[in-house]
Formats: C-alpha cells, sequence, structure tokens
C-alpha cells in the first residue's frame, strides 16, 4: 500500500543527502585549489630564490675568472655587492637590528616597505636591500667591452644590473609587496619614463617584457665575515673572508592571513682575501752559498745607484744602503734569492728623464696628474703619501710606473724596458716576483692599500706592487700582492689605471 507520507520523507531525505555530498564536493575541490595554487607560488618562488643564487654565483666566478680579459664589468659588479656601503656589518648594530637580520620572520610583508612613524627608513632600506636583474644579466655578458670604456656608462650598466633599494626604492618604487607571489617585474616598454634600458643597447634583450619594473617580495641583503680565524689571523679591517648574501621572499597566499616566507643564504668567498691568507710556508732552507770577497766595509755604506757593480755580493739578507742620485732618496737594498731587491717603496717623483739617470732609452718628459681624479689609461699620475708603517710612499698608475712606455688599455704581453726606476735599475718581471714568493720577510712587504678605478682609493692591510708585464689587449698588467703579517706574496692582475706601488730590482 502506498503512502504518499512515506514519499515525502524519502524526498526530502533524499534532497539533504544529495546538498550534504554536493556541499563536501565543493569543499574538497576549494581545498584542492588552494593547495594547488600554494604549491604554485611556492614552486614559482623557489625558482626566484635560485635565480638570485645563480647570479650572484656567475658574478662571483666570472670576477675570479676574467680578471684578465679587457671586459671587467663582473670585476665591477663583484667590487659593487660588496662595497662597505652596500654591506652590513652586524659588529656595528644592535641587538635588535640584529635580530632582524639573522632571524627573518616578518610580522606583515608591508612592514618591510613602511617607514616608521617618525619617518624613520623602512626595514629593506637600513638593511641595505638589493636584487639581480637577472633578466639583464644574461644579456650583460654579451655587451660590447666599448660600452665601459667612459665613466658613466659603467656605473650605468652597473646600476641597471644590480638595483639597489637605497638608491632606487624611495624614487622609483622599485621594491613592493607581493601582487601575487614573488618575482621580479617586468614592462614591454619604457612608457612610465624611466631609462632602464638604453635605445641602443635594448635590442639585446630577446623577451617581449624586457625592461625592470620592480622587485615584487623578494630581495637579497649582504652581510660581511668579521671575525673568521684563518691560519691564526683575525685581523679583519676593511676585508673579509666572505659574505653571507640572503635571499628573502615575503607574500600572501590565497585566502591567507598571514604571511609565506621562503628564505636562504649563501657564502660567497673574497678570492683575494683567502688566497693571500693561506697558512705560511715554511721557507726551504737556502743553498750553500761560495763565501764572497770581504766587503763588510761597504755593506752598510750608501752607493750610488751607478756604483753598485755585481762586484757587490753581500750574503743573502745582508743589506746595502742606495742613494737614488735623482732625487737623493736612499733605499735600504737586499739581497733576495741571488738578485738585489729594494726593499722600500720608490718615492721619485721627477719629471724629466735621461738614459744616464733613468731605465729609459731616450729623454723621457712627464707630467702627472692627481690618482684621486679618476679613471684614465693614457695618463701617468701618482699619489704622494704614506704607507701602513706611516713611511712616505708613491703610488703610481701603470703609465708612470712604466715612464709612459705603455699609456693605453692595450698593449702586448713583452714585458716594459722603460721605467721610473734609477740607471741600473728596473720593475721586476712577473717572472722575478714569483722567484722571490718563498722569500717575502727578505722583501719587506708594507700594507696601506692601493687606489682603485674612478680614482677611489681602498685602505687596507694588504701592499700592491706593479711587475714589468702587461697583459696583451686588455688594459691590465701584473703584480704582487702582500697580505701584511701573512708572510705569503702571491702575483695577481690589475687594471693599468690602479695605483700601485713601486719596487726595484737590479738588472
Amino acid at each position: 500500500m502506498i503512502k504518499k507520507g512515506d514519499t515525502l520523507i524519502e524526498v526530502t531525505l533524499a534532497i539533504g543527502i544529495f546538498s550534504m555530498v554536493a556541499v563536501s564536493v565543493v569543499a574538497v575541490m576549494s581545498n584542492g585549489t588552494a593547495g594547488a595554487e600554494t604549491a604554485l607560488e611556492t614552486t614559482l618562488t623557489r625558482q626566484e630564490i635560485d635565480a638570485q643564487a645563480e647570479a650572484l654565483r656567475f658574478i662571483h666566478s666570472s670576477y675570479i675568472s676574467d680578471q684578465n680579459l679587457e671586459d671587467d664589468r663582473y670585476y665591477k659588479l663583484w667590487k659593487t655587492i660588496t662595497d662597505p656601503e652596500n654591506v652590513i656589518d652586524l659588529t656595528t648594530m644592535n641587538d635588535e637590528a640584529k635580530n632582524e637580520i639573522l632571524n627573518y620572520s616578518p610580522t606583515t610583508c608591508d612592514s618591510l616597505y613602511t617607514k616608521g612613524e617618525d619617518g624613520a627608513p623602512p626595514m629593506l632600506a637600513t638593511q641595505k636591500a638589493f636584487v639581480i636583474n637577472t633578466n639583464y644579466l644574461g644579456n650583460y655578458s654579451s655587451l660590447d667591452a666599448g660600452v665601459f670604456s667612459e665613466e658613466s656608462s659603467a656605473k650605468d650598466q652597473i646600476n641597471k644590473t644590480a638595483i639597489s633599494y637605497i638608491r632606487n626604492g624611495d624614487i622609483d618604487n622599485r621594491f613592493s609587496a607581493a601582487e601575487t607571489y614573488p618575482h621580479l617585474a617586468y614592462r614591454e616598454d619604457d612608457s612610465s619614463g624611466r631609462e632602464d634600458v638604453s635605445e641602443e643597447n635594448s635590442s639585446l634583450i630577446s623577451n617581449d617584457y624586457n625592461v625592470f619594473d620592480r622587485a615584487e617580495g623578494i630581495y637579497v641583503i649582504a652581510v660581511r665575515d668579521t671575525g673568521t680565524n684563518i691560519a691564526g689571523d683575525t685581523s679583519f679591517v676593511t676585508e673579509s673572508a666572505f659574505y653571507d648574501f640572503y635571499i628573502r621572499t615575503c607574500w600572501y597566499g590565497m585566502g591567507d592571513e598571514f604571511p609565506s616566507t621562503i628564505s636562504t643564504v649563501i657564502r660567497l668567498y673574497n678570492p683575494d682575501v683567502i688566497v693571500a691568507r693561506k697558512p705560511k710556508q715554511k721557507e726551504p732552507e737556502p743553498e750553500p752559498e761560495p763565501e764572497p770577497e770581504p766587503v763588510t766595509d761597504k755593506t752598510m755604506q750608501t752607493v750610488a745607484a751607478s756604483d753598485l757593480a755585481t762586484s757587490l755580493t753581500p750574503k743573502s739578507g745582508d743589506t746595502v744602503s742606495l742613494k737614488d742620485e735623482r732625487d737623493n732618496n736612499t733605499y735600504q737594498i737586499t739581497n733576495i734569492n741571488g738578485s738585489f731587491w729594494m726593499t722600500q717603496n720608490l718615492r721619485f717623483t721627477g719629471t724629466s728623464l735621461t738614459p744616464s739617470d733613468s731605465n729609459v732609452s731616450s729623454d723621457v718628459d712627464i707630467t702627472y696628474g692627481e690618482l684621486t681624479s679618476g679613471e684614465d689609461y693614457s695618463q701617468p699620475k701618482i699619489h704622494d703619501g704614506v704607507d701602513g708603517n706611516g713611511d712616505p710612499t708613491i703610488w703610481y698608475n701603470y703609465a708612470a710606473a712604466t715612464a709612459k712606455t705603455i699609456v693605453g688599455s692595450n698593449g702586448d704581453n713583452a714585458p716594459t724596458t722603460n721605467d721610473i726606476c734609477p740607471a741600473g735599475w728596473k720593475l721586476p718581471t712577473e717572472d722575478e716576483f714569483r722567484g722571490i714568493v718563498s722569500y717575502t720577510d727578505s722583501f719587506n712587504p708594507v700594507a696601506g692599500g692601493y687606489f682603485g678605478t674612478w680614482g677611489q682609493f681602498y685602505d687596507s692591510d694588504s701592499g700592491y706592487w706593479w711587475s714589468a708585464t702587461s697583459v696583451g689587449g686588455g688594459g691590465m698588467a701584473r703584480h704582487a700582492l702582500s697580505r701584511s703579517g701573512s708572510g705569503s706574496l702571491r702575483i695577481s692582475t690589475g687594471r693599468r689605471d690602479m695605483g700601485y706601488y713601486v719596487r726595484c730590482i737590479k738588472k
């Protein structure tokens, strides 16, 4: 028997069951969509972090491998991102600021970009945040070396590659919270007026969207090492053994009230410091030498450069005082591994050189410029100052050190045969420097730093000395480098517009 009441109950029950199933299905689908979106955001964010990490490693490795080439853009890039102005020194920060660096946990993503109530700069400004324009970096390596022939062009290219919050953030809003997920945002053209990619090289970037616009929810901060003990040496004052680059992101996932964050840190070692700080090798025992003719009455006398003959052969380590007849400056001379070397930096600033008093094949008149006046291969430049011991010294660029023999960015690999040393003396070649790397103490290295590109002075506990060996076609030349107190002497390569010391060796 059919009961109408029973049919209505069954229908109602069926509708209720169907509604529960439908709601459950929608909830499951919604959770699955949210989970899929979160997974996608996380994957894309990790890819952006990896891109920044690989760009930093690329700049670092290129700085190491490309120093001898005429294109030194990566040298400048590495020096830019490790410049003290762009790097955090934790020893100068209070505990609260230090904790913000080491323990990354922003309460809101916007707090990274917001100024304080009293007008204090945003956290990204105090932490010297930056990003590497990874889209531009790939084409950066294919640009003409000629782009770097002018100071303004070089700085322009670097500023487009290493985007600094301090330099660009407040002006152009180059750093902002993530609208979707952390990433670098690009534009198709320069309609907003930003001049990121100049007209002549914008075609090198093949992407449809090729102009850097902003970094959304991603940034990098660099922290310098301030206390690593390497071979018992803890004297980190102006240079660091390594730099830690913290790559950080912050964004809100779908429906999230609290921010999501992913961060990592990569450590890149300072090649110059690590090589220079190798433990001192035990000096090999010298070969027995035949006793020379007695010269005790002369070895400690002041001898004119032209009178220091090969007959004067003190034992290795004995000292002679040499007078430069051009200006009457005196220098201590030591027999190091069979050759006579100056053990003090040359201080000659004369403007007229002749074959009778200098190591030149014909008369040379020199007009010096000032090393602090900026980048210049062609003009001899010097700077008068004191070395790391407080003694008078002169820094020379390569044109001055070679008595205007090599004044351009080009040149062959043969050692220069003319230089600023007194007659009978000369700039040491690269091979002659290599012959005394085990006799560093006898060479008497002194600190005092050097003059870099654009006339910048870098004060450090290292000393740098020019050799006679140029590097062809690249505006480079070999030089010796010693870190004060490390007991090591090594050979490196420097730009010819830099300012280094000069020591002379007897011909």
